[in-house]
């Protein structure tokens, strides 16, 4: 490979590389005595690539931790506390205060969208209630007993009961949130005014 092709292929394909197949690579800028500064240029995007990949646990962890901590944040703001009371109680969380302001801010536009999510799983409770009671009354209408049909039709009725259930307490909880932002918005301007 002339000189040109093997600079190339060093600035353009050593990131997929093996380690081994990266110091071969090396090892032969040497030989050729070829600029090493493009392979340490490589090699530090190498490095720094591998050091913040993050394993799919960690992935995981973290996202897992974040929804914790909304969930904190939500669960107290259900409560009425102020949004100063929940900075406060994040930052005793070890929470960066950058992102406990952050996720303050957020809370009320993330609230509303998850009224409006609710709002989708109600109505999708109600097809799976209305089509298991339909499949129920059919099946006990007609002449020869249709186990699967009968099975089918519990199981959507009380599949859809339960999350209509679920639906109508989640969607309440998030109405209190947007409320008590609202009125703690509403007792700030009055302060102010």
């Amino acid at each position: 490979m002339p000189d040109e092709e093997l600079v190339r292929f060093a600035v353009n394909e050593s990131q997929k590389l093996t380690i081994e197949s990266f110091h071969l690579l090396k090892s032969e800028f040497e030989a050729r005595n070829l600029d090493l500064s493009i392979i340490e240029t490589v090699q530090t995007e190498k490095d720094l690539a591998e050091a913040t990949k993050l394993s799919e646990f960690e992935k995981a962890t973290a996202l897992e931790f974040a929804e914790t901590i909304w969930q904190f944040a939500f669960d107290e703001k259900e409560k009425g506390k102020s949004n100063y009371e929940i900075y406060e109680a994040l930052l005793l969380k070890n929470i960066n205060d950058n992102y406990a302001y952050m996720l303050i801010s957020s809370m009320e536009p993330k609230a509303k969208e998850l009224v409006d999510s609710f709002d989708t799983d109600i109505i999708v409770g109600w097809i799976f209630t209305i089509a298991g009671a339909i499949l129920l009354l059919y099946t006990l209408n007609v002449d020869t007993l249709h186990a699967a049909f009968l099975i089918w039709g519990i199981l959507m009725l009380l599949g859809g009961i339960k999350r209509l259930v679920g639906s109508y307490s989640k969607k309440r909880k998030f109405q209190t949130i947007v409320s008590n932002i609202e009125t703690e918005k509403e007792v700030e301007n009055n302060l102010y005014q």
